[in-house]
């Protein structure tokens, strides 16, 4: 990571030296733009060690309109293939646009529509959910808050930790003129996700540096951003599930004394989940599993009363472990299928209610969701999707402003946290109560409410599409 780039010098002579590989452009079907990109010539760029490095940028944007820019993280992959890498970004993008729009809705007079609806008995149909959304209002949502989907990968052919700092920052830079040169004005931004950081996210500004729609955001607060957003995604997540405790498992429950399952409990957001379970939320027993074994023996190592350490095998967590509520907060991809959904269900045979939901990107594998939720939800297995639950963090980036959309005072976005989380929180029980009275699965709700709000604010919007680029490569 770069120590701190107040040292602009390094950076500036770095950017002489970025030339661009292949660069191709496509719109598959439902994305507003596909930019594959090798960010340094074929033959990559040689290591002090003797070894060469190639990166291979995907940048997947889903849908962004001119009332609603797109916003979505950067991920640093390094076991992966190239089509692999592609199909996450496009996935995660998709995810996005459900994230954000969901946020939108829950900051927008919807939810208290939807209170109103329920008021008077339960919910009879979808129908009538979905009726709504042509009374929402907009009005008192911020403009930072009004985003649409986007995900980049980088998917690097060396452990992109052992790199030297200069060669990380040339690699950001060069992200960077990919998305000056082929994003168009005004679409959006990316920003920090797994792997990378903000000081990444200053080298690929710097990179695009021509460009006055600030396309790169997720900064730390020496260059006015919010810094880290994993804490935000942390307690919206936590406020979430506790607020959905007493209508699973009963009038006065919350997450206090359940056996909780994390998976992904060192990463940056499960750390801090890990904490406040074991801290405020005190529940009664923590099952915790992560690929970085030696990090989760140390962490957890000395606290065998509470806490149970798992293998990161065979998913062990969530078939061998008498989990009331399950969290995945790992960095893996479409992990829910209807393989998994099987076993989760047979490991349940005696349908005992039990929450799955989580700030895990892009859970399940799009094909099979519909199956494998519906699957859970016979089996007594309460599930929703991520993108209803962990937008406190790309709420926090939002923040920073952009284009012609001004930041957020420090104090405005420390005013907004619990604001954002409660409504995050507030939706995610809505969700979840309205899909009990409607004897369906929570995530096929949601999947139907962001679709038709996505169908309802494109109208009279202007999409972004795969016009040329925003200026030609050099």
């Amino acid at each position: 990571m770069l120590p701190s780039i107040t040292t602009t010098a390094l950076l500036s002579a770095l950017a002489e030296q970025i030339r661009l590989g292949r660069v191709q452009q496509t719109q598959p079907d439902g994305y507003a733009r596909l930019i594959n990109a090798q960010l340094f010539p074929e033959e990559g760029i040689a290591l002090p060690c003797g070894r060469k490095l190639q990166v291979t940028a995907n940048i997947a944007a889903h849908w962004s309109t001119t009332r609603f820019p797109f916003l979505g993280g950067v991920r640093v992959l390094h076991i992966s293939t190239p089509e692999q890498a592609q199909a996450e970004a496009m996935g995660l993008a998709a995810a996005m646009t459900r994230k954000n729009i969901w946020l939108a809705l829950v900051l927008s007079n919807y939810l208290q529509l939807l209170r109103s609806l329920t008021h008077d008995g339960p919910v009879g149909s979808i129908d009538q959910v979905l009726s709504q959304l042509t009374q929402v209002s907009l009005k008192g949502v911020p403009a930072q808050y009004r985003r649409g989907g986007v995900k980049a990968t980088l998917l690097f052919s060396l452990d992109p930790r052992t790199l030297p700092v200069e060669v990380r920052a040339l690699v950001f830079m060069a992200l960077g003129r990919v998305a000056g040169l082929y994003l168009p004005q005004g679409a959006g931004q990316l920003s920090v996700d797994a792997g990378c950081s903000p000081d990444d996210m200053v080298a690929a500004a710097l990179g695009c540096s021509g460009r006055i729609d600030r396309p790169f955001a997720g900064f730390g607060p020496v260059q006015g951003g919010h810094g880290d957003p994993s804490p935000v995604t942390a307690e919206a997540t936590l406020l979430g599930l506790n607020a959905v405790s007493p209508i699973l498992f009963g009038q006065g429950k919350s997450l206090s004394g359940l056996n909780v399952a994390l998976e992904g409990a060192v990463g940056k957001v499960g750390t801090a989940i890990a904490s406040e379970l074991l801290g405020a939320y005190g529940v009664g027993h923590l099952f915790v599993s992560d690929v970085d074994e030696a990090r989760l023996e140390q962490r957890f190592g000395s606290m065998s009363d509470r806490v149970t350490i798992v293998p990161p095998k065979d998913d062990a967590l969530y078939l061998d472990t008498p989990w009331d509520v399950a969290i995945p907060a790992s960095g893996r991809f479409q992990q829910f299928g209807v393989n998994l959904a099987t076993k989760l269900a047979s490991a349940n045979e005696e349908r005992r209610t039990r929450l799955l939901a989580g700030p895990q990107n892009c859970m399940f594998f799009p094909p099979e969701v519909e199956r494998s939720t519906e699957i859970l939800h016979r089996a007594g297995i309460v599930t929703l999707d991520d993108a209803a639950l962990s937008g406190g963090g790309v709420a926090c980036v939002a923040g920073e402003g952009y284009y012609n959309t001004p930041p957020l005072s420090r104090r405005e976005q420390q005013e907004n946290r619990p604001v954002l989380s409660a409504a995050i929180s507030d939706g995610f029980a809505m969700l979840i109560d309205i899909a009990r009275q409607l004897q369906m699965p929570p995530t096929a709700l949601f999947h139907a409410i962001t679709d038709r709000a996505r169908a309802v604010l494109d109208v009279g919007d202007d999409v972004f599409s795969t016009s040329s680029p925003a200026s030609s490569p050099a």
